[in-house]
This record gives C-alpha cells, sequence and structure tokens, in this order.
C-alpha cells in the first residue's frame, strides 16, 4: 500500500491541489466570505505538501521508499518553497506596521 501511494505521487499532488482549491473557493462562498487569488494560492500549495509530507515522514522508517518517487526533488522543492512562503506570509501579517 505504501509503495502505491509513492508511485502515485504526481497525481496526488495534483488531486490534493486542485480539491483543496476547489473546497475553499466553495466554502468561501458558502459563507459569503471574500477571497483573493493569493488565498487560493497558499491554500493549493499548502495542500500539494501533504502527499509530500506524508511520504517524507514515511521515508524517516524506510528510506529506500524515497527513492522509488520518480522526481522527488520536484516535491521535495514543493515543500520547501511552501514552507517559506507561508512562513514570510505569517509573519507579514504579524509584522508591527508604522
Amino acid at each position: 500500500m505504501i509503495l502505491a501511494f509513492a508511485s502515485h505521487m504526481k497525481v496526488l499532488t495534483l488531486v490534493f491541489v486542485g480539491l483543496g482549491a476547489l473546497a475553499f473557493v466553495y466554502m468561501s462562498y458558502r459563507r459569503k466570505q471574500t477571497y483573493n487569488l493569493d488565498d487560493i494560492f497558499i491554500v493549493g500549495l499548502s495542500t500539494a505538501t501533504l502527499p509530500t509530507g506524508a511520504l517524507i515522514s514515511l521515508s524517516a522508517f524506510d528510506p529506500s521508499l524515497l527513492a522509488t518517487v520518480a522526481d522527488a526533488g520536484v516535491y521535495l522543492f514543493l515543500a520547501g518553497v511552501a514552507v517559506v512562503y507561508i512562513g514570510c506570509s505569517a509573519i507579514k501579517a504579524r509584522w508591527p506596521r508604522p
């Protein structure tokens, strides 16, 4: 099962991005809340890192699992970009305004 999870990372990542962004837009619409492209980007990028994070966590117990994933560097890069972007957004939101 875990090996099947690792072999379908491209599909899982795209599915998570799409479902996360669609769910966010739908819930915002239902609650009559405004949103912008930045919000959709953060949610989509964050949900894209969920399969990658699960794979990295599982690879801690079986390091050979990461080697079975084609283009693993792309997923690690995506997770890193998401962490940096979300971290910068959190700092910017809490930075004191002059």
